[in-house]
C-alpha cells in the first residue's frame, strides 16, 4: 500500500497466493498497465527470513470497467483469464482480450472431455523405437500417448497433458500411463523383447510427493527391473523449482531407474541446472534436429548439445530423425542413439508384439534408404 497504491484504491485477498486491487478513476489502459507494472515491482521485492533472502515471482491480469464486464463477477472472471494468459507471457502484465474467454472455454471442453476418455479407458499408448547408432540395433522404445476424441478428433500428447492441468487430473493420467505401459512392457519381455523403457512425465507429477513411491510400486507389480526404465522430464518442469525437482530426482534415482532431460536448449535453464541433476542421459528435440538439413545453424546446435552431454557423461538421443543424411551426421557427431521416420514409425505393442512372433524382430526393422 505504501508508495505504491492511492488512497482510494482497495486490496483484497482471493486466494491463498492471489490478491486483487480495485483502482477507480483510471484513465485508460495504458495507465492501468504502468500501475500493474509499479505493483509489480513492489511484490517482486526480495523478502529476508532469517539469514536467507526469497525473490517473488509474481504476474498480474488486468479487465477495465466497463469494455471486460458491468458487474463485479465478470470483472473478477476476466481479471483470472487475464492473470492465466500472463502466466505465459514475457511481460508477466497482460490486459484482458476476449481470446482469454475463448481460450479458457476451449480449454474446459478439452479437460471434460480427457475425464471422460479417462473413465471410460479410451486413450491408447503407442511406442516409437529408439536406434542404437553404434550396434545398429534397436535398444529402447519410448512410450507415447495417443487420443482420439469423438468430438475434438486426433489431440497430440502436449495438448492432452495440458488438459489434464486444466481439468486437475493430472496425477490420474500419469497413474494411467505408467501402469498401461509397464505392463505392456512387461508382454513384450515375455515375448523375448527387453529393451529399455522411456516415459514422459508432467512436472505436476513429477513435484507430488508420492510419485517416487508410486514408480517403485509399478516396477515391482509388473516385474520390471528399475535399469529397464527411463524417467524423461522436460526442461520446462525445472520452472518448479530447481531444489524440489532435484529432491524428486533423487528419489526416482533411488529406485534404481534411469533419468532423462528432454527439450534442453528450448527454455530458460542454464547449464549449471544441467550438471546438479542426478541424470543419465539427454534428449535431442525434434525442433532442432529435425531442420539440421536446412538451417545450418540448427546443426550446430545439435553438435555442441552431443558434445556438451559426452562431457557431462551423459548419453544422446535424437529425435525426430527422417532422412539418412541427418542420421549419419549425427553418429559422426557422437549420438549414441535415434528416434523418428527414418527408423520407425511408433507402433503399438500388438504390432510390435507381431512382429517379434513373426520372427521378424525389432531388432530387425529395415531402415528406410536414404532419398
Amino acid at each position: 500500500r505504501e508508495g505504491v497504491l492511492r488512497k482510494q484504491d482497495q486490496l483484497g485477498r482471493v486466494s491463498r497466493d492471489q490478491f486483487a486491487c480495485l483502482l477507480p478513476r483510471i484513465a485508460g489502459e495504458g495507465v492501468a498497465i504502468l500501475a500493474a507494472n509499479k505493483i509489480l515491482g513492489a511484490l517482486e521485492a526480495p523478502i529476508a527470513i532469517g539469514d536467507r533472502s526469497f525473490a517473488p515471482e509474481a504476474v498480474i491480469g488486468i479487465a477495465m470497467y466497463p469494455d471486460n464486464g458491468e458487474d463485479p463477477q465478470t470483472l473478477g472472471r476476466n481479471g483470472k483469464l487475464a492473470v492465466r494468459a500472463a502466466r505465459g507471457a514475457a511481460e508477466r502484465v497482460v490486459a484482458y482480450d476476449p481470446v482469454h474467454g475463448e481460450s479458457e472455454e476451449k480449454t474446459m471442453r478439452y479437460a471434460a472431455r480427457l475425464r471422460r476418455s479417462l473413465e471410460e479407458n479410451a486413450l491408447r499408448l503407442v511406442f516409437e523405437p529408439q536406434l542404437d547408432l553404434r550396434s545398429g540395433r534397436i535398444s529402447g522404445l519410448e512410450c507415447l500417448l495417443r487420443w482420439t476424441d469423438a468430438e475434438l478428433g486426433e489431440v497430440s500428447e502436449a495438448k492432452a497433458l495440458e488438459a489434464a492441468e486444466a481439468a486437475g487430473v493430472t496425477r490420474e493420467l500419469s497413474w494411467w500411463i505408467f501402469n498401461n505401459a509397464l505392463r505392456e512392457c512387461a508382454e513384450m519381455a515375455r515375448a523375448g523383447l527387453q529393451v529399455p523403457l522411456s516415459l514422459k512425465v508432467a512436472a505436476g507429477s513429477l513435484l507430488q510427493p508420492e510419485f517416487p513411491d508410486f514408480v517403485g510400486r509399478a516396477l515391482r507389480t509388473w516385474g520390471i527391473p528399475p535399469k529397464r526404465l527411463v524417467v524423461e522430464i522436460h526442461e520446462t518442469a525445472l520452472a518448479g523449482g530447481l531444489e524440489q525437482v532435484k529432491e524428486a530426482l533423487a528419489r526416482l534415482k533411488g529406485h534404481g531407474l534411469r533419468l532423462a532431460i528432454d527439450g534442453f536448449g528450448t527454455g530458460s535453464s542454464s547449464l549449471s541446472n544441467l550438471a546438479e541433476l542426478p541424470l543419465d542421459e539427454l534428449r535431442l528435440g525434434a525442433a532442432f534436429v529435425g531442420d539440421m538439413q536446412r538451417a545450418p545453424v540448427h546443426e550446430k546446435i545439435v553438435r555442441s548439445l552431443v558434445r556438451l552431454a559426452r562431457d557431462l557423461g551423459l548419453a544422446a538421443t535424437a529425435e525426430g530423425v527422417e532422412d539418412g543424411a541427418t542420421a549419419l551426421a549425427l553418429s559422426t557427431f557422437g549420438c549414441e542413439r535415434i528416434q523418428g521416420g527414418y527408423v520407425s514409425p511408433p507402433m503399438t505393442a500388438q504390432e510390435i508384439l507381431a512382429l517379434e512372433k513373426g520372427g521378424g524382430g525389432l531388432s530387425r526393422v529395415t531402415l528406410r534408404p536414404q532419398a
